[in-house]
C-alpha cells in the first residue's frame, strides 16, 4: 500500500506545478500547504526519502548531474536547476522551457549516486515547452 502522506503529498504537489491549486486561490492556506508539503519527507514514518524535496545545494548539484544525462538535454543549451514551490525544477536560460524534478524508480529513471553512496532516481517531467530558437 502506499504511504498515506506521500499519496496526499504527490496529490497536492501536481496540483501546485500545473496551476490548478495557486496562491491566489487560497491566499491564507497556501503557503502552509507549501511548508507542510516540504516536511513530509522528512516525518517519522515516512521510509522514503523525497530527494527532489530537499532545499539543499548538494541535492541541486545531484539533479544537474542527473539532468545532463537526461533524454532532454541538449549540449547546446545551459540549465539553471532552482528550488521554489517546495521542490526542484531545471529550467532552460535560451528558451525557459522548464522541468519538474520528481524521484523515480525504473523507466526512464536517471540515477546518479547520492552522498552516502546511495543510488538516487530521478526523473523530469516537463511542464514548460519554451520557445522556439
Amino acid at each position: 500500500m502506499t504511504n498515506p502522506y506521500k499519496r496526499l503529498h504527490d496529490i497536492l504537489s501536481d496540483c501546485i506545478e500545473s496551476g490548478r491549486l495557486t496562491e491566489d486561490d487560497l491566499p491564507d492556506d497556501y503557503r502552509a500547504i507549501v511548508h507542510e508539503l516540504e516536511k513530509l519527507s522528512n516525518i517519522p514514518g515516512n521510509e522514503e526519502k523525497l530527494w527532489s524535496y530537499e532545499e539543499d545545494p548538494e541535492v541541486g548539484e545531484l539533479i544537474s548531474e542527473a539532468f545532463s544525462r537526461s533524454e532532454y538535454h541538449n549540449a547546446d543549451m545551459d540549465y539553471d536547476e532552482f528550488y521554489e514551490h517546495g521542490h526542484w525544477w531545471v529550467e532552460c536560460k535560451q528558451t525557459g522551457a522548464q522541468w519538474s524534478v520528481v524521484d523515480s524508480e525504473g523507466g526512464p529513471t536517471v540515477y546518479v549516486d547520492g552522498p552516502d553512496g546511495q543510488q538516487i532516481g530521478f526523473d523530469f517531467e516537463q511542464v514548460t515547452e519554451g520557445e522556439e530558437l
